[in-house]
């Protein structure tokens, strides 16, 4: 019985666990808005991506090493946060992407 709970235990730990965002892999994401936007918007959303998803990075950091060094952590929010880096490495890919084709410095 304490080995079935037990793996039970394990195996939920398991599934919580925050990624490292470094594991997080970029979203696909729709080009057409971003291919209709000036080098100036392009650069100007790329600014403001970037400190998002620094923040979020951040966070995600703090959850993982949580999910460490806690045998329960709290990761109630972890997966939104997983889509959430996601998405916004997906949009700083495709707004570097549009840029290069666009010619933006």
């Amino acid at each position: 019985m304490i080995k079935v709970a037990l793996s039970i235990i394990s195996l939920s730990v398991l599934i919580a666990c925050a990624k490292h965002p470094d594991e997080i892999l970029a979203a696909r994401v729709e080009m057409t808005t971003i291919n209709n936007l000036d080098c100036a918007a392009l650069a100007s959303r790329q600014t403001s991506q970037r400190l998002k998803l620094a923040e979020e990075e951040q966070l995600q950091k703090v959850y993982w090493a949580l999910d460490i060094a806690l045998p329960f952590p709290p990761t109630g929010s972890v997966h939104n946060r997983d889509v959430q880096i996601g998405q916004l490495k997906g949009e700083l890919q495709a707004l570097r992407e549009a840029s290069a084709n666009k010619g933006c410095s």
